[in-house]
């Protein structure tokens, strides 16, 4: 499916992530590095946990700061490896090369992961972070995903677009490109990210209740600038 829509004209790039910025969804996750496991996972330090394709960080303009970027190659027949952010380097690994380093995450672990890049921060909670919420994120490769926890996260992502054209200009396109690979697959929730950074201002406006709940499911357009 992901392949359908990169080629659909005036698509520059797309690919899968269990939580898009702005809209609510988090993957909070335990973690420690190297062998510094901690007595227990409730004394542990938490993560934003990402789960994404390999092109998901140039499709939202992620800057890569050092090492690479996760690629079609991290797949559960190579080495565990993981990316991370800029403020997560700060927090945990300031005087030294995070470059190499392994990193263990999540209730039932995944890991030790070696980290193979470094990421600019990208503002998930919203526009005024850090003042209400920050916290270093990690992103690990979707075909990395063990066996057993693919039905469930999976069943959760998001499709992410890079575009230049409007959504009523190429979405029947994407919506053509989607039922050609499955045509029982829905396409909902379609949001640019401009109007994911209006609703994410809008939850500072108004109470939590009056929003509704939690969309799973964006195809989004016109990727937020994010901070380095």
């Amino acid at each position: 499916m992901i392949e359908r829509i990169r080629n659909v004209p005036g698509i520059e790039a797309a690919d899968f992530v269990n939580a898009v910025p702005m809209t609510g969804e988090s993957a909070i996750m335990p973690f420690w590095i190297g062998s510094n496991k901690p007595e227990s996972l409730q004394a542990a330090p938490r993560l934003m946990g990402l789960l994404t394709g390999p092109d998901y960080l140039r499709t939202m303009g992620i800057p890569l700061l050092r090492g690479r970027f996760l690629t079609a190659e991290d797949t559960t027949g190579s080495p565990c490896v993981m990316v991370v952010d800029s403020l997560f380097v700060h927090k945990y690994l300031p005087d030294s090369n995070p470059i190499g380093q392994t990193l263990s995450v999540g209730f039932a672990t995944m890991g030790p992961c070696t980290i193979v890049g470094v990421v600019g921060h990208a503002k998930h909670w919203g526009l005024d972070e850090p003042g209400v919420y920050s916290m270093g994120e990690a992103y690990l490769p979707l075909a990395q995903d063990p066996d057993q926890w693919v039905q469930i996260n999976y069943a959760g992502l998001s499709v992410v677009v890079r575009t230049s054209l409007d959504s009523a200009t190429i979405m029947p396109a994407i919506k053509k490109a989607v039922y050609g690979a499955s045509s029982d697959q829905p396409v909902y929730r379609i949001e640019t990210m401009k109007e994911l950074i209006s609703e994410s201002m809008s939850t500072q406006r108004f109470p939590s209740s009056c929003l509704g709940p939690s969309r799973r499911w964006h195809c989004c357009w016109h990727p937020l600038e994010f901070m380095a």
